[in-house]
């Protein structure tokens, strides 16, 4: 028997994007094995599908997981269930909450060091007709953030604990040349935003969810012992490889 886990944590509107999920166990009997799948949405209907996890249930009565870094000011639709493999319980009820609101911006005015550059702010009129050429001033950019803001670099692996500081702070000056600039979705999925990579919207209309992007990754080695800035523009290696980036925004602007 695998009577049904019920879901207590998050829910409402609450004060941080990196929720830890919490789920009251239910009793287990007649069987091993069993796991809890955790099915995190946009949607109540559950057809936008963010995220299924699946963890092992915790003995002392209540279980925990956590799913990283979500986009700010945006609710989610969760609910829970468990599984042996063969025979499942029902779903429980569902739960909603929205993470918190974004944060001020990082980025200029107000960097932390002289000597990083700033543009003149706006944004280049679309281009008639093609498509507009991939701007050069993004290397200096990247290499000015990183030397006024070592230790953001070094501590820019956000899956290991680190900081989108140095993300942040090297998208925030770029918009201040134009706000073309912004973040990408791995494999154009709006709620998976590249740790390491930005996107510049060549194309004519709106940017926000825009294919029409050059992909540029600023951090060489990052997550390894010695992150670096870097200028690499990756936009034909990851068309070629049958995936597409997205223009996105985190949340920030």
């Amino acid at each position: 028997m695998i009577d049904t886990p019920q879901p207590t944590e998050p829910q409402g509107n609450i004060s941080t994007n990196r929720p830890e999920f919490k789920v009251r166990n239910g009793n287990i009997s007649g069987t091993t094995g069993v796991v809890y799948r955790i099915h995190v949405a946009l949607s109540p209907d559950f057809n936008q599908t963010v995220a299924l996890l699946t963890v092992t249930p915790n003995g002392n009565g209540t279980t925990t997981a956590t799913l990283g870094e979500l986009p700010h000011n945006t609710t989610f639709y969760w609910r829970v269930w468990g599984t042996d493999g063969s025979k499942e319980s029902a779903v429980s009820n569902t739960m909603s909450f929205k993470t918190s609101a974004a944060p001020a911006p990082t980025g200029p005015p107000g960097l932390p060091a002289v000597g990083v550059p700033a543009g003149p702010g706006g944004r280049t009129p679309d281009p008639q007709g093609g498509r507009l050429p991939l701007p050069g001033y993004g290397a200096g950019v990247v290499q000015a953030v990183a030397a006024a803001n070592p230790g953001l670099l070094s501590n820019s692996c956000q899956e290991h604990g680190g900081s989108w500081r140095f993300m942040d702070l090297v998208v925030d000056t770029l918009r201040t040349y134009d706000t073309r600039w912004g973040y990408n979705g791995k494999r154009g999925n709006a709620n998976d935003p590249s740790m390491d990579v930005v996107t510049y919207h060549h194309s004519a209309g709106p940017s926000q969810g825009s294919t029409q992007v050059y992909i540029v990754d600023v951090i060489g080695g990052h997550c390894g012992p010695t992150p670096s800035p870097a200028w690499n523009d990756v936009t034909d290696i990851t068309y070629s490889s049958g995936t597409i980036g997205r223009w996105i925004s985190r949340g920030r602007f």
